[in-house]
């Protein structure tokens, strides 16, 4: 698939409504925008929240960069690449030594050089497509809490009802305000969280907190004192992941 960048499609006139500033709203508003369409997105909240520790991001997820290089370059220079991993038992023993994701994948029999994703701090990450948006000069109102969705089939528009009774059309409305959202309702039901059983517990703090504890920062330092290290721990029903970098500790734990 080749490379169409911003100015390749005409304006087609289409008017889009995007509800939501997740990762999900900001990539539709992005590409709808490269795509000629007018681009309208609506967020409850006051501001853009960019809090929030780490995740993997895997390829599938940034295949849409080919169309715009200067993201691409600048998501290359926030991405962990080529991080080292090291596996512990729920006990503490060492399962796997220090290795780089290279070195595991290449130890799976795995192509070294092409890694399903790259690790990622969701701050940067988000931040970076907020930019975006707001470079492209895309509308984007907050405090817009939607309360509900509808579709009008005699004039062919959508649209949504926000909590201080007012209405937004738009010929398309993407909804990207989570597992609740009030758009579920017309395209298959609704549907209600559930417990699942497990809990998750996250925390992401500066670096400098570990200098109170010289055997928790001795435990969790960097490989050769400068390189971002990952650590999980594997037991029954069981998982844990840290990440020591140079600005920042993250804590993951996943549990029944």
């Amino acid at each position: 698939m080749e490379a169409k960048p911003l100015g390749s499609y005409p304006n087609t006139g289409i008017d889009v409504l995007v509800v939501g500033t997740g990762l999900a709203g900001l990539t539709a508003a992005i590409e709808c925008t490269r795509k000629g369409h007018n681009v309208h997105i609506l967020e409850r909240n006051a501001t853009i929240n960019t809090a929030g520790d780490m995740y993997f991001m895997g390829l599938s997820a940034t295949r849409f960069f080919k169309h715009w290089p200067e993201m691409a370059k600048e998501y290359d220079s926030i991405s962990l690449h080529n991080a080292w991993i090291e596996t512990f038992t729920h006990t503490g023993e060492v399962m796997i030594k220090p290795l780089k994701v290279s070195d595991r994948l290449r130890a799976q029999g795995l192509d070294p050089n092409t890694p399903p994703g790259t690790f990622q701090m969701r701050p940067l990450v988000y931040k970076m497509f907020v930019h975006q948006v707001e470079k492209l000069g895309i509308k984007l109102e907050f405090n817009r809490r939607v309360i509900d969705y509808f579709e009008d089939e005699k004039t062919g528009k959508g649209g949504v009802v926000t909590d201080d009774g007012k209405r937004y059309e738009a010929d398309v409305v993407i909804a990207a305000d989570g597992v609740g959202s009030k758009s579920q309702k017309l395209v298959g039901g609704q549907v209600r969280a559930r417990p699942s059983g497990r809990a998750m517990w996250r925390a992401a703090f500066p670096i400098e907190h570990l200098d109170k504890n010289p055997e928790v920062k001795e435990f969790f330092h960097m490989i050769n004192g400068t390189e971002p290290i990952v650590r999980t721990w594997l037991g029954p029903s069981t998982y844990a992941l840290t990440l020591t970098r140079d600005d920042a500790m993250i804590w993951i734990m996943n549990h029944d």
